[in-house]
């Protein structure tokens, strides 16, 4: 699936005109979600980077995830992609970021997955929120149902803090 392009382009516009930067701390979409803020050129005018944080131990050594909030809440849940989101701004000393866990599946046989539930996580300059979301499909079409709301996800944010400073 080709990223949507105009999307990328109102992004890269919104990010340019504030002069802020984006970082993105990745799970369930292995890198989709980087992949398509590094397709149109330019985007290292406001792309930092980011991590594929697919083993539950590099969240919690690279992205200083407690390991308590992953024990009690679960790798795929609200606090896990805050903590996410938090520490791959505070890594890359971004302005804003972005966070993705969830379950693509297939399902573990040895694991309460669900799969389909994916959980964002979105730090701007002044705050944060989070946001829980079921996908239907198989694994790719999770994977880009859950990069595609990500993008719609930020740009909201950016819209409307965008309005905020008028």
């Amino acid at each position: 699936m080709p990223p949507p392009l105009q999307k990328l382009k109102d992004l890269q516009n919104l990010l340019r005109h504030k002069k802020e930067t984006l970082s993105v701390a990745e799970s369930c979409t292995g890198g989709k979600l980087s992949e398509w803020l590094t397709f149109l050129p330019g985007s290292s005018d406001f792309f930092k980077g980011g991590v594929v944080s697919y083993w539950t131990e590099i969240k919690e050594s690279f992205l200083q995830v407690d390991s308590k909030a992953i024990e009690e809440k679960g790798v795929v849940s609200e606090e896990t992609a805050r903590l996410m989101a938090q520490g791959i701004k505070k890594l890359f000393k971004t302005d804003w970021s972005l966070s993705i866990t969830g379950f693509a599946g297939p399902p573990n046989k040895k694991k309460d997955e669900e799969v389909g539930k994916v959980v964002f996580a979105l730090c701007s300059p002044f705050a944060y929120q989070t946001s829980v979301r079921y996908f239907k499909g198989e694994r790719e079409d999770i994977r880009n149902k859950a990069t595609h709301f990500a993008l719609d996800f930020l740009l909201s944010e950016l819209k409307n803090n965008q309005k905020e400073e008028l």
